[in-house]
């Protein structure tokens, strides 16, 4: 029954994680810049608050420092690897939940995608936070994080508990097979009433 309760909180974590990243990802609310102009920046969206316009990053020369153009695009690319390793691990963790894999390292690969996923995620939340004031405070405008960014930073949590989870199931599975091979063992070997005594 435990291991079901595992299997369950791991798959329920995995599908938050991935339901946050793609939130996360597809609103321009990491940040907010407010000077000369005043924008609201997402990973990959942006909006003009001056002129009520909505839309991608073709014009990012304009509300960043051009130096850091390409540190933004590494951050962008760690992050689409992120939401991609969520989307893997919230598959692998709904077929694993029905029984669709029944191999004894379902859980151990599974638990090596989330903390793969996890990684990569906290590398692009902290180079994004550690450099947002210099990448986006052009010309004196103020900057903050939004909560976008702080969505992204429970989708981490929330993958983190899927590690735990699955990890603990895993570990559970393996525990159940070596019991299961060390009756099977007892089984088929002869068994013997009597032992060779010396006369």
């Amino acid at each position: 029954m435990a291991t079901t309760v595992c299997s369950v909180l791991g798959l329920l974590c995995g599908v938050l994680s991935l339901t946050f990243n793609v939130i996360s990802i597809a609103t321009p609310h990491w940040l907010w810049t407010r000077g000369q102009t005043n924008f609201d920046v997402g990973i990959f969206w942006h909006c003009d608050l001056d002129e009520n316009y909505c839309g991608d990053m073709e014009s990012l020369g304009r509300f960043i420092n051009p130096r850091d153009i390409v540190w933004f695009r590494t951050v962008q690319a760690a992050f689409v690897i992120a939401v991609v390793g969520s989307l893997l691990g919230a598959i692998m963790s709904f077929l694993s939940h029905i029984k669709f894999f029944e191999s004894s390292g379902t859980y151990k690969t599974l638990t090596i995608v989330n903390i793969m996923t996890m990684s990569v995620e906290l590398v692009s939340l902290v180079l994004f936070g550690l450099d947002y004031t210099d990448m986006f405070g052009v010309d004196g405008h103020i900057v903050a994080l939004n909560w976008s960014f702080h969505l992204a930073i429970t989708s981490t949590c929330f993958t983190f508990l899927a590690v735990v989870f699955h990890a603990m199931e895993a570990s559970r599975a393996a525990d159940l097979i070596i019991n299961m091979q060390k009756r099977l063992t007892v089984w088929s070997t002869p068994y013997t009433l009597f032992i060779d005594q010396d006369p």
